[in-house]
Order: C-alpha cells, then sequence, then structure tokens
C-alpha cells in the first residue's frame, strides 16, 4: 500500500512539472508571438513609410494618410490579416508617379497575398527580389502571393526580374500588361501551376512563346497580345482544357493555326490578329463549341473559309478580314443566328453573296467590301436583320439595284453606314432609303451606274451628315433642307442641271460641298454666306454665268474656293482678301475681266492660286505669295503685264497705252462737248436771227 501511495505521489508531481512545463511553453510562444507580430507589424510599417518617400501623388491625401500616428492596417490601400500584418497592398488608379525603391521593398510581406499597383504612372526598372533565394521556397518572402498586378504603368527591365516562378509558387492571376518589360519568357513558368489568369499584353516581349505554358492546367485567360514574339504557336496550348481566353495578336508570329486548338472546349474568345500567319484556317476550330468571339484578321490565310465554322452556334462575332482567303462565302455561314459582326473585307472572296447571311436576325455589322463579288445584292438584305447598323460591300463588282427593303425590317431603322461606292450598280436610288433609313448617318454610293434623279428628301434626312454620290449617271436638280445636318456633301461627276438652288444657304453645317462636273447653270448664289461652317467648295466644270459673288467673302472658315471652267464674267471681288484661312483659289478657265486685285497679295493662308485662261488685263503682282506662283497660274491672259520670269510683256506699254488711251478719251468727251455747245448757241444765234427776220417781213407786209 505505501509503495502504491509513493508511485502515485511520484506521478503526480511529474504529472504537474509536464502541465508547467507545457503553460511554459505556451506563455513563451504567446509572447513571442506578440513581440513577433508586434515586430513583423513595425518592419512592414517602415517598409510602407520607405516605400511612400519614393512615391509622389497628384494629392496630399496618399501621403498625410500613411503616417506613423497610426497602424499601416488603417492606411488607404492597406488590408492586414487578424494577427496586424500586412496581407494585401492595394495602390492601383492612385495617380502615383515616381520610380520604386530597392528591389527588396516587397520582401518585408511575408504574409502577402494581394500586390496590385496597376493603372498609375510608374516608370523605370522594377526588380521583385534582388536577394539571394533561400533552399526552400516555402521560405521565400513571396511565397504566399496569388495576386500580382503592374498594368498599365511604364516600367522597364528583363521580364526575368519579374517573373521568377520559383518565388511565388501560389501566384493565380499575373498582370503586367502595359509596360516596357522585355526579354524572353522563362520556360520555367510552367512550375507556376495555380495560374489562372496571365496578361503580359504590351509590353516588348521577344523569343517564342514557350510551349511550358501547355502545361498550365489551371490557365482560363492568356493574353500575350502587342508584344514582338516570333516563331510559330506552340500546339501544346491546346491542352488548356480550362482555357477561355487566348490572345495572341499584334505580334509576328509565323506559321499555321495549330489544329490542337480546336481541343479548347471551354474556349470563349480567340484572337490571333495581325501576325504573319499562313496556311488554311483549321477546320479543327469548328469544334470550339463554347467560341463567341473569333479574329483571325490581318494575317496571311489563304484557301477559302471553311463551311464548318457555321457549326459555332455561340459565334457573335467572325473577323476574318485582311488575308488571302479564296472562294466563295459559305452559305452555313447564315446558321449562326446568333452572328452580330461579320467582317470578311480584303480578301479575295468571288462569288455572290449568299441569301442565308440576309436572314441573319441578329446582324448588326456586314462588312465584305474589297474583295471580287459580284452578281445582286440579295433583296431581302436587312428585312431580317433589325439591327442592322453598318453594311459595307463597297469595292466589289456587285451589279443590280440598291434593295428597296434595307430598313423595313422594324419600324425604328437602326442602320447608320451605308456604304457600296466602286461597284456596279444600277438603277436609281431608292426612295425607301430617304423615307425608311432615317438613322442613317453616312451613305456613299460614289463610282457606280446609278441613274434617275435624287429623291427629295436625300439632302433633308434628320442624322445625315455624309452623303457622296458622286461618278454616277444621275439627272435633275439639286436641292437644299433648312437645318440640314449634312456636313460633308459630294455630287461631282453626274448630269445634274438647273441652277445652284438659293436654298444652299440653308446648310449651315456644310463643311466639303462639292458641285463639279455636272450641267448646273445660272448665277452663284450670294446667299452662300450664310454657310458659316463651309470649308470647301468647288463648282468646276459646270456652266455656271454672272460674276463671282462678293458675299463669298463672308464664308470665315473657307479653305478652298475652286470655280474652275465655267462662264463666270466680271472683275475678281476685292473682298476675297478678307477670307482669313483661303488657302486654294482655282477661278480659272472662266470669262473674267479687270485686274488682279493687289489685295490678295496680303493674303497669309494662301498657298495656291489660278487665274488663267480668263480676260484680265493689268500687271501681275509680284509680291506676297503671288510671286511665288508659276507661269501656268497665269497663261492665256493676254492682257496680263510684267513679271519676266513668267513671259509677260513689260507693263510700261501697258499703262502708256491706257494714260493715251485716257487722254484722247477726256480729248474727245471735251471736243464733242465743245462742238455740242457750239451748235446750241449756233441754233439759238439762228432762231433769234430768224425770228427777227420773220418779225421785219411781217412788218413790212403790214405797211404795204
Amino acid at each position: 500500500m505505501l509503495l502504491c501511495c509513493s508511485k502515485c505521489k511520484r506521478a503526480a508531481r511529474r504529472s504537474t512539472h509536464t502541465v508547467l512545463l507545457a503553460m511554459s511553453l505556451i506563455v513563451a510562444f504567446l509572447i513571442a508571438s506578440i513581440f513577433g507580430a508586434a515586430a513583423g507589424e513595425s518592419e512592414e510599417s517602415g517598409a510602407l513609410l520607405e516605400l511612400r518617400a519614393w512615391l509622389v501623388s497628384s494629392d496630399d491625401y496618399f501621403a498625410k494618410s500613411w503616417s506613423n500616428a497610426s497602424t499601416p492596417c488603417a492606411w488607404p490601400g492597406i488590408k492586414c490579416w487578424p494577427d496586424g500584418l500586412v496581407r494585401e497592398i492595394d495602390l492601383s488608379s492612385r495617380n502615383l508617379s515616381g520610380k520604386l525603391p530597392i528591389p527588396d521593398i516587397f520582401s518585408h510581406f511575408p504574409q502577402l497575398e494581394v500586390l496590385s499597383i496597376g493603372d498609375n504612372a510608374l516608370s523605370g526598372p522594377f526588380v521583385l527580389l534582388s536577394s539571394s533565394l533561400p533552399s526552400s521556397s516555402l521560405s521565400l518572402p513571396l511565397s504566399l502571393l496569388k495576386s500580382f498586378n503592374l498594368s498599365g504603368n511604364s516600367f522597364t527591365g528583363p521580364i526575368s526580374s519579374v517573373v521568377r516562378p520559383a518565388t511565388m509558387p501560389k501566384l493565380q492571376a499575373l498582370d503586367l500588361s502595359g509596360n516596357y518589360f522585355s526579354g524572353e519568357l522563362p520556360p520555367d513558368v510552367s512550375s507556376m501551376s495555380n495560374l489562372s489568369y496571365v496578361d503580359l499584353g504590351g509590353n516588348l516581349l521577344s523569343g517564342h512563346i514557350p510551349p511550358q505554358f501547355g502545361e498550365l492546367s489551371n490557365l482560363k485567360y492568356l493574353t500575350l497580345a502587342a508584344n514582338q514574339f516570333t516563331g510559330s504557336i506552340p500546339p501544346e496550348l491546346g491542352q488548356l482544357a480550362n482555357l477561355e481566353w487566348l490572345y495572341l495578336g499584334y505580334n509576328s508570329l509565323t506559321g499555321s493555326i495549330p489544329s490542337a486548338l480546336g481541343s479548347l472546349a471551354t474556349l470563349k474568345h480567340l484572337d490571333l490578329v495581325h501576325n504573319n500567319l499562313t496556311g488554311a484556317i483549321p477546320e479543327s476550330l469548328s469544334l470550339l463549341v463554347s467560341l463567341d468571339t473569333l479574329f483571325l484578321y490581318s494575317n496571311s490565310l489563304s484557301g477559302p473559309i471553311p463551311p464548318q465554322l457555321g457549326q459555332l452556334s455561340g459565334l457573335v462575332s467572325l473577323d476574318l478580314s485582311i488575308n488571302a482567303l479564296s472562294g466563295e462565302i459559305p452559305a452555313e455561314l447564315g446558321d449562326l443566328l446568333g452572328l452580330e459582326l461579320l467582317n470578311l473585307f480584303g480578301n479575295r472572296l468571288t462569288g455572290a453573296i449568299p441569301s442565308s447571311l440576309a436572314r441573319l436576325p441578329r446582324l448588326r455589322n456586314l462588312a465584305l467590301w474589297k474583295n471580287d463579288l459580284s452578281g445582286d445584292i440579295p433583296a431581302e438584305l436587312g428585312t431580317y436583320a433589325p439591327n442592322l447598323t453598318t453594311l459595307d460591300l463597297s469595292s466589289n463588282s456587285f451589279t443590280g439595284q440598291i434593295p428597296p427593303f434595307l430598313c423595313m425590317s422594324s419600324r425604328t431603322s437602326q442602320l447608320r453606314r451605308l456604304i457600296l461606292f466602286s461597284n456596279l450598280l444600277s438603277g436609281p436610288i431608292p426612295d425607301s432609303i430617304a423615307t425608311n433609313c432615317l438613322s442613317l448617318e453616312r451613305i456613299r454610293l460614289e463610282d457606280n451606274l446609278l441613274s434617275g434623279s435624287l429623291p427629295d428628301t436625300l439632302t433633308s434626312m434628320p442624322r445625315l451628315t455624309y452623303l457622296d454620290i458622286s461618278s454616277n449617271v444621275l439627272t435633275g436638280p439639286l436641292s437644299f433642307s433648312v437645318n440640314s445636318p449634312l456636313q460633308v456633301l459630294f455630287v461631282r461627276h453626274n448630269q445634274l442641271s438647273g441652277p445652284i438652288p438659293e436654298t444652299v444657304g440653308r446648310a449651315t453645317k456644310l463643311v466639303r460641298l462639292d458641285m463639279s462636273h455636272n450641267f448646273l447653270s445660272g448665277r452663284i448664289p450670294k446667299e452662300l454666306q450664310d454657310m458659316s461652317s463651309l470649308s470647301e467648295l468647288d463648282v468646276s466644270d459646270n456652266h455656271l454665268t454672272g460674276p463671282i459673288p462678293s458675299e463669298i467673302s463672308n464664308c470665315p472658315r473657307l479653305v478652298s474656293l475652286r470655280l474652275r471652267g465655267n462662264h463666270l464674267s466680271g472683275h475678281i471681288p476685292a473682298s476675297l482678301a478678307s477670307v482669313r484661312l483661303l488657302g486654294l483659289l482655282d477661278i480659272s478657265s472662266n470669262l473674267l475681266t479687270g485686274t488682279i486685285p493687289p489685295l490678295l497679295t496680303a493674303m497669309p493662308s494662301l498657298i495656291f492660286a489660278n487665274f488663267s485662261d480668263n480676260r484680265l488685263t493689268g500687271p501681275v503682282p509680284d509680291t506676297g505669295v503671288l510671286s511665288a506662283l508659276s507661269q501656268s497660274s497665269f497663261r492665256g491672259n493676254a492682257g496680263l503685264c510684267g513679271r519676266k520670269d513668267l513671259g509677260l510683256k513689260p507693263c510700261w506699254n501697258f499703262l502708256l497705252f491706257h494714260k493715251l488711251a485716257m487722254v484722247l478719251w477726256i480729248t474727245g468727251v471735251i471736243t464733242v462737248l465743245v462742238i455740242f455747245l457750239l451748235l446750241c448757241f449756233a441754233r439759238i444765234s439762228y432762231t433769234k436771227k430768224k425770228k427777227v427776220f420773220t418779225q421785219k417781213v411781217a412788218d413790212e407786209a403790214a405797211l404795204l
């Protein structure tokens, strides 16, 4: 019994000793933790203050709010863990400038998860860590970093000084876009297995795209655009089973598009634009069942457009423009019922527009310009697409008429741009365009075979700012409407006739007006003076008569005035010298008389003037801008003199002749006046003498 009690007492003493030891260790740990956290917090606070010293903000809020008077956890852009250590540094979009301090500045934040200083004006080299690396990545200062954002600054230096895979094993989001980082990407990027977002676009990166990117199984977003990458697209990228966004545009990539990209079942956005890619578009891209955007424009792709692309039922935007694609447009593209944008311009496509494209219900933008397409434009185009905003079929060989139902799909038209120039279209301009397409802002129908008269309301459409119907066979008169929003009107090279209507002055927003090469007649209306926005006026090669209206000098913004090739007469208005912005004046090939106004020599903006082939007389001014004009600007005026460099006759003969003519004229007038007065005096004298003689004869007869 005593032995048992003795053992119990010893066990109790050991237990008590163990408890005391455990409590001592716990207390020591807590004390160490408290002092360690305090020391860590103090170290981080010092590092942040050092960081602040190198940053400059446009206002004082940032500088004043980071101070020793408060804990760093209360500072703007700083978030902490419960123990007070910094968890997040977010200084993005703070209007910061300057350069960062020593490379190890961020090594003082062992618990940092988020580092974001994007969208500022920071510059200079950026080195994440310069110290030697510890043996274990778990002890690295940034081993917990998950999000790293330096985008939208002007940082420089090699990419290897920023992207160090071994130092950031838990990194999930990396955004270094919009800087000046250079060099090649490290191949060990594959060790950053947690990456889901990578944006390195808009830098100076070079070399090949590492095939090791294909090992980043969690990657969803990859942008390497706007760099200097060369070589081919690694087929290993087809292994990224979770990839949703791939943007490799604006590089110098060569070779063909890997068929392996067709394995990216979750891919929504594929953009390979502005490279040097060649070969055919892989049919395997039709397997991208989640794709909504396919941009391959500005490459050297060749061959036909795969009809299988019509299987991409979720496709919203398809741009294959500016390549060397050939063959016909697949009718299967008409199966893309969700398609909103279809750009196929700048290729070598042939044949007609499939009627199936005219039935795409959500189509907003259809651009097929600069191909070798032919045939009629589908009559139903625009009938099924209520949201069609842009239709550009220019620079092809389309024939037939302009579809009359372009804006008949809804009560409210959405069509803003109708571009059909440089085709072989014929027939009249449909009245329905002027009455139904009231949303149109830009119409270009030049270089076709359109005929007939202009729709009465074409120039009065409520939103139309640009109208070019030049180089057709249009006839009839012109009309202008009150408060028309038109800024540009080109009707040159047609067969329009009749006078320029006085209502032209109502088009007060017109900036450029070209009515040249028609059959317009009558006078230039003085109402032009009301066109306060007019910058360019060209009525050359018509049948206009009468004088140049002096009121045209009231157009304060006039820069170019072309009146060549008409039957204008009278003198050159000296008031043209008051048009301070006038840089080009062409009044050649008319019937103008009189002298060249000397005031024109003082025009500050005049660069070129042409007075040739008129009936002008007198000396050619040899000062100012007119002294720099060549002979071609004055030829065809037999009465001009002076300027030996132009081969003109001396002006003294001219002056002598005119002085003599003036003397003779005055002498003649005086002589005629004297003779007239003498005749009058003789007649009066004769009348008086006759009256006296008659009276004398009468008196003598009375005496008899």
